[in-house]
């Protein structure tokens, strides 16, 4: 029986308990009815208290589980705060990773153009060496034409007429001078 049933029948029974004189007074003054009407209001109130006593109970009990669920769902809530702040912060490292490696990717792309830019600048310059080389051989070639062809001859020997020497031409000069200015 719900208490809230109860209470305008105790409220009833409380008034005429009220009105009635105290049980240690005489008793036997009393009628046999209306002292048997007088426990029985009595024991439906001390029905009505362990009710009210045991509703009370019920009642804090369940708040108390009330508190213990708010507290879990706020322990709940900060731990959902905190996981957001973690997911926030792996985001942002993520982010700083992903930047780095950028960064490497470029500075590689870069190293590697370096080094192909400089294995070209090697084979240019290998290639005008070996030019160099061939250049320098044939002004040493020439120049060694033109002292066989400026050396003198010796004289035939029953020939009375001596041979004329060939005197290196002025294209020739030119040639030995650009060939000796290149190497």
């Amino acid at each position: 029986m719900s208490p809230l049933r109860i209470l305008p029948a105790v409220l009833l029974a409380l008034i005429s308990i009220s009105t009635l004189p105290a049980a240690d007074d005489d008793a036997a003054s009393l009628p046999a009815e209306v002292q048997q009407r007088v426990d029985a209001i009595r024991q439906v109130a001390a029905q009505h208290k362990d009710e009210e006593n045991a509703f009370r109970a019920k009642q804090t009990e369940a708040q108390l589980k009330l508190q213990d669920l708010q507290q879990q769902r706020l322990k709940s809530l900060r731990g959902v705060e905190e996981a957001r702040k973690g997911l926030t912060a792996a985001e942002a490292n993520l982010k700083k990773e992903q930047e780095a490696a950028t960064k490497a990717e470029e500075a590689k792309q870069a190293a590697d153009k370096a080094a192909s830019d400089a294995a070209s600048t090697l084979t240019a310059a290998q290639k005008k060496a070996a030019e160099t080389k061939v250049a320098l051989e044939s002004a040493t070639q020439a120049a060694a034409s033109a002292r066989a062809a400026a050396e003198p001859k010796p004289e035939a020997e029953g020939d009375d007429k001596a041979e004329e020497k060939p005197q290196p031409t002025e294209q020739q000069i030119a040639e030995l001078k650009a060939a000796a200015k290149a190497a």
